[in-house]
């Protein structure tokens, strides 16, 4: 026999082993290739939600007459902020509070978010009368930067706060006013140390 006839028995023995080999290869490619597309998908899922803050998801602010409107429309309260730009707590607060992600969610959700530039000058309807934003904060009684005011969603006054509010504390004080604690007259230290139930509260 010659070597070229040696060669191909060889491979023609070899066959069978060559083409379970390959078979093996093709399955292992296919399977690992889907758990990189399960893969892929999981964590573009997990991570979707933190890039959307990520590429500047923000707190929806509106002016201050198109803000009640909204909120009269959808039955909403409002969180009324007087700032301007001079001020150095109220530019803390728009990078902690506002930035933080609960808040952005809760305001965008359950609030209607309205920004007042005391220093702009800007018409603002209140209860049938027109002022700028240095005369409306002036009539609310204003007295520094920044204050937030929240209303309920006929625009009546339910409390303001004035100053600095740290994100955790702030947090707290949507879900008090959300949970219409201020109408059954529970004190906020009894809500925050769950000693008092509200009304919106489901326990």
């Amino acid at each position: 026999m010659t070597k070229y006839g040696e060669l191909h028995n060889f491979l023609e023995k070899f066959k069978p082993c060559a083409k379970f080999f390959i078979q093996v290869v093709i399955e292992y490619i296919e399977v690992n290739f889907l758990k990189q597309i399960m893969l892929f998908f999981i964590s573009f899922l997990f991570v979707l939600p933190f890039a959307a803050n990520a590429r500047g998801e923000d707190i929806r602010w509106y002016s201050f007459d198109k803000g009640m409107e909204i909120a009269r429309t959808h039955k909403k309260p409002a969180v009324v902020v007087f700032y301007a730009d001079w001020c150095h707590w109220c530019q803390v607060m728009a990078k902690t509070t506002f930035k933080d992600t609960a808040i952005i969610r809760k305001m965008n959700t359950d609030y209607v978010a309205i920004k007042i530039d005391t220093q702009k000058n800007e018409s603002i309807t209140y209860k049938g009368t027109r002022y700028s934003p240095a005369s409306f904060a002036q009539a609310l009684g204003v007295e520094g930067l920044p204050t937030v005011f929240f209303l309920d969603k006929n625009g009546q006054i339910i409390t303001r706060l004035g100053g600095y509010i740290r994100a955790a504390t702030f947090l707290a004080i949507l879900d008090y006013i959300k949970d219409e604690c201020y109408l059954d007259k529970i004190a906020f230290a009894d809500y925050v140390n769950g000693k008092k139930n509200c009304r919106g509260l489901k326990k």
